[in-house]
């Protein structure tokens, strides 16, 4: 399950999003120089969340301000996977971004997996075309710093919105009547209603999910970036099970330029429970995997391990008030099994900007108006989220990982590349096969090739 789960993590399920004909704001110019002090909507970070909810406000005619901590380009630990609603939607956005990024050379398509389990047994996994009677490619990896800074460029050359670099935002008030940031040197920004967008690190409004950021609900993610990996195939992805890393493992995007990011990410509970330095853990696998070692003797680290904190969807939290809604990370969207939150901020940057458009539209910014975006986008992310909310509290037991893991080891050598796997991936009801005895008989037994 938990196999079969990971891979599937990296192909986004298309998602219908709701569409609708909403009241269109006039157009002002605003430039970062500049800030206004008072705005329609105030989102804080930049990242994609809170780009996206940006540029799609910005196609309904209204305006944002958008405050950011750090001054762009910035770096960003990532997989650095962009997978296919996240593709879909970027489309949407502009059309002419992601050609322009492939053919800079910055992305790379990738077209399938190879996964290891903890016995080094391999599984050859296909990704499909990213829309059916194509060619085009479902995933693609891409550094997050020049993917973030492409959204960025595109935000920041729309007139409607307004980006502040270096704002360290201090201070978060709504309240029925009013909503504003305040920045460390006392600048207020007001505004009709907040977008939190400021990613799993941010303490800003932290009572308004205290009671769920509990360490089995978080993570800690590093990454590294290296050169000269000996790569079996440059167009696959790799994954290695570990069954001291259990439900995760070491993975290996490669990357332009012959160079990979190589991730690894751990829930919190278990680095503590058995006091793991993580970079001691990562370099370990790196040197005595019996496979990886072999991949990394020629390899070249480039850049230092990063790491960042990610808030897990394994728990609904509460992400509307009066006068602000929380997206991407900040909300808590990240899959517990590939620690992989871009489709969803994606997806939820977009669903906000909806929701947002209904309440300017009526002036109604209460709590009980916004609770529509909750509901919504719980909806839109359940295929993404569902399964590691009920794998969840199994996978906090030791023996339930044991079992998993030998489980996975005895039926690996025997499935090489298995159509059934390829169902299972590709089947928007993938969860409720994970619970069907007879999907797992055709599973180890059937459909083989």
């Amino acid at each position: 399950m938990v196999f079969t789960a990971l891979i599937f993590s990296l192909v986004d399920l298309f998602l219908a999003m709701p569409k609708n004909d909403l009241h269109l704001w006039p157009r002002m110019t605003n430039t970062s120089n500049s800030l206004p002090t008072t705005t329609e909507v105030c989102i804080i970070g930049a990242g994609p969340s809170g780009i996206v909810t940006a540029l799609f406000l910005a196609k309904k005619g209204i305006e944002s301000i958008v405050l950011d901590k750090f001054h762009f380009p910035r770096p960003k630990p990532c997989a650095d996977c962009i997978t296919g609603n996240t593709l879909r939607i970027l489309k949407e956005i502009n059309p002419e971004i992601l050609p322009r990024l492939v053919n800079s050379g910055k992305m790379k398509a990738m077209h399938g997996i190879h996964a290891f389990s903890s016995n080094s047994s391999k599984i050859k996994f296909d990704f499909l075309p990213l829309e059916p009677e194509t060619t085009e490619p479902s995933c693609y990896t891409i550094k997050r710093e020049e993917f973030d800074l492409a959204l960025f460029e595109e935000a920041k050359n729309n007139q409607l919105i307004t980006i502040k670099e270096s704002f360290h935002v201090e201070k978060i008030h709504c309240s029925k009547e009013e909503a504003y940031v305040l920045e460390k040197k006392g600048e207020k920004i007001s505004a009709n209603i907040i977008v939190n967008a400021s990613g799993s690190n941010s303490n800003l409004q932290k009572e308004a999910y205290s009671q769920h950021n509990k360490e089995r609900n978080t993570a800690i993610g590093i990454r590294g970036y290296f050169e000269n990996i000996e790569i079996s195939d440059p167009e696959f992805c790799e994954l290695f099970l570990s069954r001291k890393l259990m439900p995760g493992g070491i993975y290996i995007s490669p990357m332009s330029n012959n160079q990979a990011n190589v991730n690894l990410v751990l829930r919190i509970d278990k680095l503590k429970k058995y006091d793991l330095d993580l970079k001691k853990t990562f370099q370990d696998f790196l040197e005595n995997h019996p496979l990886i070692r072999d991949k990394f003797k020629n390899a070249v680290q480039i850049e230092k391990f990063t790491g960042s904190q990610l808030r897990l969807g394994t728990v609904k939290r509460k992400i509307h008030g009066d006068r602000f809604i929380m997206v991407g990370d900040a909300a808590g969207l990240i899959d517990i099994l590939s620690a992989n939150g871009i489709p969803q901020a994606f997806m939820s940057g977009k669903i906000a900007a909806e929701h947002i458009s209904q309440a300017v539209a009526i002036s109604d910014y209460s709590r009980k108006n916004l609770v529509s975006y909750e509901k919504a986008i719980f909806k839109a992310t359940k295929n993404y989220l569902r399964l590691g909310r009920l794998a969840s509290p199994f996978m906090r037991s030791e023996k339930v990982l044991d079992i998993v893991d030998l489980l996975l080891n005895k039926f690996s050598k025997q499935l090489g590349n298995n159509k059934a796997l390829e169902a299972l991936v590709y089947d928007k009801k993938y969860s409720w096969n994970l619970i069907n005895p007879k999907y797992y008989r055709r599973f180890f037994f059937g459909m083989k090739n």
